[in-house]
């Protein structure tokens, strides 16, 4: 990100730049924290016999998925908007623009994990989601 602005050409963009990065942050934070402390007492999560109670399973994986994928589309869409400004020639830029929409790869296994969450809300099987799940992290550093 910050290759991304430093290489912004105006205020805006910049400004763009740091309030997505300081949300994805707030995120980052705020989801740990509704996970740390989705069930009371906290031992629950583990242990479900525990006497207490949980927040919705649907909840913790529908509604920061949605957020998830959203947040990826921008941070991939961001630098595609600022090559397009750049002086260089229309191929060089085309390639560039590929490169970053490789970005989609990770968007998709986002929304195959999405998905595959019912099978871990129905039927507690958890493989498919966590299999896309190491599918994405993996492609979001890579690319």
């Amino acid at each position: 990100m910050s290759m991304v602005e430093r290489s912004s050409v105006s205020a805006l963009q910049r400004w763009t730049i740091w309030l997505v990065f300081c949300f994805t942050m707030f995120y980052l934070v705020a989801y740990f924290s509704v996970v740390v402390g989705s069930c009371s007492p906290v031992k629950k999560s583990w242990a479900p016999s525990t006497p207490g109670s949980c927040l919705p399973a649907a909840a913790l994986y529908w509604i920061p998925g949605g957020i998830t994928i959203a947040l990826d589309i921008i941070v991939m869409a961001i630098p595609i908007r600022l090559i397009w400004q750049l002086q260089m020639g229309r191929l060089k830029r085309l390639q560039a623009s590929l490169h970053f929409m490789f970005g989609i790869a990770v968007v998709a296994m986002s929304v195959a994990r999405l998905v595959s969450a019912n099978s871990v809300l129905h039927k507690k099987d958890s493989r498919f989601v966590v299999m896309y799940g190491v599918l994405e992290i993996n492609l979001g550093v890579r690319i």
